[in-house]
């Protein structure tokens, strides 16, 4: 069974082409649009969330927090557009 990667995006070409590079390198990616997705996503057992953090999307600051408050135990990687971190 493949590891799995959560990947976390509001732009669907984002999801496919990551989605792409992650089955090439190994791995299955799984969408996730909120902490809910994740929560559902857990039964995979993944090794980690890769974000795609977009200037005007807020959701993405939030779900960061929330899953650092739970220690969900994931490793997290924040891809940030410029001015993504004003938030």
């Amino acid at each position: 069974m493949k590891p799995t990667v959560l990947v976390y995006s509001a732009d669907p070409d984002f999801l496919l082409v990551f989605g792409h590079i992650l089955s090439a390198a190994g791995f299955q990616s799984t969408p996730v649009r909120d902490l809910a997705g994740i929560e559902q996503a857990r039964g995979a057992q993944p090794i980690a969330l890769v974000m795609d953090c977009q200037a005007r999307d807020r959701g993405a600051a939030k779900l960061c927090a929330r899953l650092k408050a739970s220690q969900a135990g994931i490793a997290i990687a924040a891809l940030m557009a410029p001015q993504a971190d004003a938030l």
